[in-house]
């Protein structure tokens, strides 16, 4: 629930992070956007316990990135809720890993401008959580 945030502020809130994912700037975003004590799932499994233990994971293989091309659509919003669900399809080069590229859809649940709580989901998980909530939004606007 977004606990009375308003809603022009959540759609900046989620335009905002969209746009620093799209320029790369993935720990920012974590920083900014995330509550310090936002739980992060992947596939329907515990990843961090806390925005702290996100950023710690995150970082060994971000910060050595030789560069990161974000490629983040927003799928489905429903404000009054406060979940915002992305496609991300962003590419990135790792000098240990090599070029690769993103197949992940995030569920974000937001509260009072925060992100609370994260369902990320990759592999074949990632193409039938987009399927669903791509099902949902046009269900929303028909």
């Amino acid at each position: 629930m977004s606990d009375g945030w308003a809603e022009p502020a959540l759609r900046q809130q989620i335009e905002d992070l969209i746009a620093m994912l799209n320029r790369g700037q993935v720990l920012e975003a974590l920083e900014q956007f995330y509550a310090p004590d936002a739980r992060v799932f992947e596939n329907d499994y515990l990843f961090a316990e806390d925005r702290f233990e996100a950023l710690a994971r995150q970082k060994p293989f971000i910060e050595p990135c030789l560069s990161i091309d974000g490629d983040v659509r927003l799928v489905y919003l429903d404000v009054g809720r406060g979940i915002s669900v992305l496609n991300n399809q962003t590419r990135y080069d790792h000098p240990e890993y090599g070029q690769g590229q993103i197949d992940g859809v995030h569920v974000l649940y937001w509260q009072n401008g925060d992100v609370v709580r994260e369902n990320y989901f990759s592999g074949t998980k990632a193409g039938e959580a987009l399927s669903f909530w791509q099902l949902l939004a046009s269900a929303k606007t028909s």
